[in-house]
């Protein structure tokens, strides 16, 4: 049986009741429960979001393969009327599968660990309730660690250089007036932001996307703590950058 950790939220009806009707829901043959987190009050991230967020985790033991797990939990979230139609919206229910034992997996279906669960306060706060000694195979650091390290303050985020964005400068000389973060963000910025995430919490390097080039659901795994922002425009990379601060922020 493999250990795996799974991140519950939503802001549609969503409940504690429903949380446990879902799980409950999930065990199966394969599928044993081992303990549900209590429950989070989150502010909601992006414009679209709609209201404020009930965010929980668990932890399971399971038999089935990555794939297999996942299309359970997707039919779960089917059962409680999640619907996919727009990124970042409301919902009734979302279930993430961001551990899976110590498996890396990076797939166009399934990308595990979760590649952006270490910066997700919604995330690890519950999750260092049931998974504190849970390791991230990539980061090679506990729920604990990672929890300790988002927890810092003020954290120091520099803004990376990357050769195939013709407008970083731009980015990178804004972001401080728009997103108003000073007390809780030590922004570093180009020329004096590091080329390495030592001794920062995140490195974020915002590329230039084609419009005609679609976005991944899910950014690619990083070795180190690199967040990228695939972005089509200034107020694009801007939008990302807000709400990806307030994942991060919680």
């Amino acid at each position: 049986m493999t250990r795996c950790l799974i991140a519950l939220g939503g802001n549609i009806g969503a409940s504690e009741t429903v949380f446990e009707a879902a799980m409950s829901q999930l065990e199966r043959p394969g599928i044993d429960l081992i303990r549900v987190a209590k429950t989070l009050r989150t502010r909601p991230v992006g414009a679209s979001a709609g209201e404020e967020f009930l965010n929980t985790a668990a932890t399971l033991e399971t038999s089935l393969d990555p794939q297999e797990l996942l299309s359970a939990l997707h039919e779960v979230e089917n059962a409680f009327g999640r619907t996919r139609t727009i990124h970042w919206g409301p919902r009734t229910l979302d279930l993430d599968l961001c551990l899976f034992g110590d498996e890396i997996i990076d797939s166009n279906l399934l990308v595990i660990p979760h590649p952006a669960m270490w910066y997700r306060r919604f995330v690890i706060d519950p999750a260092l309730d049931v998974a504190a000694e849970m390791q991230h195979p990539l980061l090679r650091q506990s729920i604990r660690e990672l929890h300790c390290e988002l927890h810092r303050s003020p954290l120091k985020i520099a803004i990376g250089d990357s050769e195939t964005n013709p407008a970083r400068a731009v980015y990178s000389a804004v972001v401080k007036e728009a997103l108003d973060l000073d007390s809780l963000i030590e922004w570093l910025l180009p020329p004096n932001s590091p080329n390495t995430t030592e001794n920062c919490f995140a490195q974020i390097v915002i590329e230039r996307r084609p419009e005609s080039t679609p976005r991944r659901v899910q950014p690619k795994h990083e070795s180190s703590r690199v967040i990228r922002i695939s972005a089509t425009s200034d107020a694009d990379a801007m939008d990302q950058l807000k709400q990806l601060t307030g994942a991060i922020l919680g």
